[in-house]
Order: structure tokens, then C-alpha cells, then sequence
């Protein structure tokens, strides 16, 4: 079951859902909470090699949008430390938070987010 805190992120991600879901069972079996196959299985018609691609596909995006992030902390156009604290928040929230917390938490996050981008 997904939080709504997950599907609040996911909807400002630059990942579509494909690459989300991909990256997730991916996640899975490196786990070993199921098999590549199973993975597969679940993805329905969609071979191996569409699999890893999207999968590629979803690691780099995350990769250069941890550049991106990188860059703009030297650039000056966001700050390292408010994106530290966000990170922090996020990652402290409870996976069954209450529906007040989880809107407190999703509104500090956008207001974090739009005070990190200084353009």
C-alpha cells in the first residue's frame, strides 16, 4: 500500500510512472522479497529488455537530477543546507502518519521546495 505522502511526490517527480513502478520492483528483488521473474510477471506483457531499459531510463533521470541539485547548490541557486533539512523531513516521516501530520508535512515540503529554488 502506498502513502499518500509517496503519491504526493511521485505526482511532482520528474520519473513517470512506469520508471517509479519499474525502479520499486527492481528495489524488490535486490531486497529478495521476490524473484526477476515475478518482477517480470507483474509488469505483464512487458519483456525482460523493456524492463531494464525503463529501469536505466529511471536510474539515470535520478542521476542527473541529483547533479542538477548538485549544480545549483554551487550556482547559488539553491542551498544545500534547506535541501538537507527537507531530506530530513521526508525521510522522518512515518509510513501511517495521520491525516493532519500528513498534511502539515506535505505543505512544509512545498513551501521547503519553492524557498530552496532562489530564482
Amino acid at each position: 500500500m502506498q502513502s499518500t505522502l509517496d503519491q504526493f511526490l511521485e505526482a511532482r517527480c520528474s520519473l513517470t510512472k512506469t520508471q517509479i513502478e519499474a525502479a520499486k520492483l527492481r528495489k524488490q528483488v535486490e531486497r529478495g522479497d521476490i524473484t526477476a521473474k515475478e518482477a517480470l510477471a507483474s509488469r505483464g506483457d512487458t519483456t525482460a529488455g523493456a524492463f531494464y531499459r525503463v529501469v536505466t531510463q529511471a536510474k539515470a533521470n535520478v542521476t542527473q537530477s541529483i547533479y542538477t541539485i548538485l549544480l545549483a547548490s554551487r550556482l547559488g541557486i539553491t542551498s544545500l543546507e534547506d535541501f538537507q533539512r527537507l531530506l530530513l523531513l521526508v525521510s522522518k516521516m512515518p509510513s501511517q502518519p495521520s491525516s493532519q501530520e500528513l498534511e502539515d508535512v506535505m505543505s512544509l515540503v512545498d513551501a521547503l521546495v519553492k524557498r530552496l529554488v532562489m530564482l
